[in-house]
């Protein structure tokens, strides 16, 4: 895995703790921080994993942490002799009488304290023994096996041989009916194989992490890390068209990335904030439960919208609602069945291993809805905690429930099961748990009704049920405006249609200024991303396009859909995001407080209107040279950290004409509106800056561009950022539509002043050009005119001539509807 290579090469890196191993000190300092701050919310047997790792030696604990950051899940102890040459391990840490050699005690350190585990000798259980054979023997090896049991060893590749191997083992029988002890055999060809000097028949020779530990484990990380950012690029899944293959995948131990980890290889650098850390996200042991097993049902569902693909045809057996639809039955699952027990110690561990059975074992899609329709259902009511936080909200098992509805509502309407994506969308309204997505909701909810079900009544009492909703926000608010007018536009025979009168106004948010140009295609397919031909002959994308049209005109720029704006935000606001607050910064790799979110914005700009009064009072008031000053030093005493939009590939002096070309009063005037929000999606693709001369344009690409290598090369002078214009472009293809939180930003834009514009790039019309250009080449040709056959003469009843031209039959007119399409 890539993740993991580059954490491997990374050791010849200078490490924080040089004389310590660094995986070790991070898996140490995340059962240190459980014992401080989440000791009361593990259960006893997690506790007595914590206690008994940490009393263990160091080369035991040194390798297991490194085995826990590696797929596995089976290990041959050969392929982990290479610790043994790390100085930062100290393997003499325990001296050993018997010369047993030191991998070979720290591995049975392990197994002696149930964290690793070697093959499984009961003779009923070899399909776990094939699986380790098929992860971790090669080749040669497995053709040993297949001599020392007995079976032919003809194969041409190793699957093969496993499934010659799997037909032996599973129908030969001794004498007393039990199966071949394949642990056994394989345990003695490892044996006579290995190559380590002071080998013992005892040794083990292949191992994996107990698969109870590592969940533990991985679920004290997860806690430890709940609220850090994870800076690290993430892969795209596989495509699985099967649900085996989706489990294969899901239940994978990939490697994760911890922010903790990179800062002590010296690739993440937090910012410096006051850290509060707390258990209060939790009120006790039951709540974290119900939180971690409903997020394990979330992302199953997440991961199931983005593996299995929708023309795959397994996802549901039944196109439609079945009668399992009005089933009201308890949840199977033992975690949100009542009351919880009290003082049952492995009620937690049996709360997870029946939410992984459960997952390995449901039949389709439709299941797993249900059970979670069941869970939330049967979700305990939200009791209203004044005490308690607001941004903690998403910290709670109905809010995790609720999200995994809204994956399934996106797969069942891209199944075209419009009657079920209605009524999760219906039961995600009435849970009241999600406020932020609720405008969304009933605007899917009245399109289902309206353009699959049919149903224009309801959907007109849905969209006036969304425009009642003060939890409904702007963008939201307008498609359901829109929604509402067409849905209420009077028939031919009503000319009076009094209740419209405010809807039919014309929107202000839809006020922008616009540009068009014409791009020359290369592909014309709906729903694949346009290409154009660029004014370089080059292929390019529509953006790259819109680009090249203004570099024309001086414009320098770059796609990146608002980076450079949120960049400008959290270096303006900089003290302003990581000022002390109470519980709003609950570990040390936050990129953000957890208020500074959509959900939380009026929380946000409450706890801080004081200091962001101040802030932009003061940046309102700046010049062109103290704006710059300021970006300046701000840039350079933050660079590195991973704070709020930071995105160091901008260079310093790009930032700089940015804020120059926008001015403080705007941009004070545009963080006004948007500390009350929080949200950053809708931006313009392109931001672009140029700065005129009397020659025509600056060059300012050695400003832009970061790879400069000159020292100087970021430092802009102050005539060109005094003289610097800058623009927003949002760019639309031909077969694309402004969305309404673009429409939003668009009118932000304009309340502040700045100048923003849409740029539609058109295909030519290649019909009216094919036939424009033949009308000036060619002459049209006089046609003689054809005798109509018998057949012909006797359908054709012509009319009355007029002046020798017989009259033609008016085409029908066909009524369009003006219904949308969303």
């Amino acid at each position: 895995m890539a993740d993991d290579d580059a954490l491997e090469h990374a050791e010849d890196v200078e490490l924080a703790t040089a004389d310590s191993d660094a995986y070790m000190q991070h898996f140490c300092s995340v059962l240190t921080k459980m014992k401080a701050i989440f000791w009361a919310l593990l259960a006893p047997a997690e506790q007595a994993m914590v206690d008994d790792f940490l009393a263990l030696a160091e080369p035991a604990q040194a390798l297991y942490a490194r085995l826990f950051q590696r797929k596995g899940p089976w290990f041959r102890s050969t392929s982990l002799e290479q610790y043994l040459t790390s100085k930062r391990i100290n393997w003499s840490a325990v001296d050993d009488d018997d010369g047993t050699p030191p991998l070979q005690r720290a591995l049975s350190a392990l197994h002696a304290a149930g964290f690793v585990a070697g093959l499984n000798h009961d003779t009923k259980e070899f399909s776990s023994v094939l699986h380790a054979i098929a992860r971790a023997c090669p080749l040669p090896e497995v053709a040993l096996i297949l001599q020392a049991v007995g079976a032919s060893t003809k194969g041409k590749t190793k699957g093969d041989m496993l499934e010659r191997l799997r037909t032996h083992v599973s129908t030969q029988r001794r004498l007393d009916g039990s199966f071949l002890p394949l642990a056994a055999t394989v345990q003695r060809v490892l044996y006579d194989t290995a190559t380590c000097a002071k080998k013992t028949k005892n040794d083990l020779f292949l191992v994996q992490i107990a698969p109870e530990s590592r969940s533990a484990f991985r679920r004290m990380h997860h806690l430890a890390y709940l609220t850090a950012s994870f800076t690290m690029p993430t892969r795209a899944p596989p495509k699985t068209p099967s649900w085996d293959e989706w489990r294969q995948v899901f239940f994978a131990n990939e490697p994760v990335v911890w922010p903790g980890l990179l800062q002590t290889f010296n690739r993440f650098m937090a910012p410096t904030y006051i850290c509060t850390p707390s258990a209060g996200m939790f009120p006790s042991l039951h709540a974290l439960v119900l939180y971690e097993c409903s997020r394990r049902l979330r992302q199953a569902m997440y991961s199931i919208g983005e593996c299995i693909p929708v023309q795959s045809k397994v996802l549901t057996r039944e196109p439609s609602l079945s009668i399992e639809w009005l089933d009201h039955s308890p949840p199977s699952l033992l975690v949100f069945q009542s009351p919880a027990p009290l003082d049952d110690a492995p009620w937690k561990m049996a709360c997870h291993r029946s939410v992984d059975t459960f997952l390995r074992t449901f039949a389709d899609l439709d299941a797993l809805v249900l059970e979670v329709r069941h869970a939330l259902r049967a979700y305990p009511a939200q009791e209203s905690d004044v005490a308690r936080p607001p941004f903690f909200a998403h910290f709670d098992g109905g809010y995790q429930l609720v999200k995994a509805l809204d994956s399934a509502i996106t797969i069942y309407e891209k199944l075209g099961q419009h009657d079920k994506a209605v009524v999760l969308l219906q039961e995600a309204l009435a849970a009241r748990r999600i406020g932020y997505k609720r405008g969304s909701w009933y605007v899917r909810l009245a399109v289902n009704l309206h353009m699959h079900l049919k149903q224009p009544n309801e959907a007109i009492t849905i969209c006036d049920q969304g425009l009642a909703d003060a939890a409904v926000r702007d963008c939201d608010r307008l498609v359901l405006r829109r929604k509402l007018v067409r849905l209420r536009k009077p028939s031919p025979n009503n000319d009076n249609d009094d209740d419209n009168d405010d809807e039919s106004k014309p929107n202000e948010l839809g006020c922008y200024l616009s540009e068009a140009i014409e791009g020359r295609p290369l592909n014309r397919a709906t729903g694949e991303k346009s290409r154009f031909i660029g004014y370089d002959d080059a292929g390019v994308s529509v953006e790259e396009l819109v680009l090249q049209h203004y570099n024309r005109d001086g414009w320098y720029g770059s796609h990146r859909e608002g980076a450079e704006m949120r960049m400008l935000f959290g270096l303006l606001l900089w003290d302003v995001i990581f000022m002390p607050q109470p519980h709003v910064f609950q570990t040390l790799y936050q990129d953000r407080p957890l208020d500074l979110d959509i959900r939380y914005a009026a929380h946000f700009y409450a706890a801080r209107a004081d200091a962001i009064d101040a802030t932009l009072s003061a940046l309102a008031a700046m010049s062109t040279s103290d704006l710059t000053t300021h970006i300046g030093q701000r840039y350079d005493g933050c660079e590195g950290q991973n704070g709020y939009g930071m995105s160091w590939s901008t260079s310093r002096g790009y930032l700089q004409l940015l804020a120059a070309g926008l001015g403080g009063s705007s941009l004070s005037r545009l963080l006004r509106l948007w500390v009350t929000e929080c949200d950053s999606s809708g931006m313009p693709d392109l931001i672009l800056v140029r700065v005129p001369t009397e020659d025509g344009y600056a060059n300012l690409q050695r400003y832009i561009d970061r790879t400069e290598t000159s020292a100087d090369a970021d430092e802009v002078p102050l005539l060109l950022l005094e003289a610097s214009q800058v623009q927003l472009v949002e760019v639309k293809g031909p077969r694309d539509a402004l969305s309404d939180t673009q429409l939003v930003w668009l009118n932000r834009f304009r309340q502040a002043e700045m100048c923003a514009k849409v740029c539609f790039v058109h295909e030519p019309d290649e019909k009216s050009k094919a036939q424009a250009k033949k009308a000036a080449t060619r002459t049209p040709a006089t046609k003689r005119p054809r005798k109509p056959s018998r057949t012909t003469a006797k359908k054709r009843q012509p009319g009355a001539s007029i002046l020798g031209v017989a009259a033609k039959r008016i085409p029908e007119v066909i009524e369009i509807s003006d219904d949308d399409d969303e």
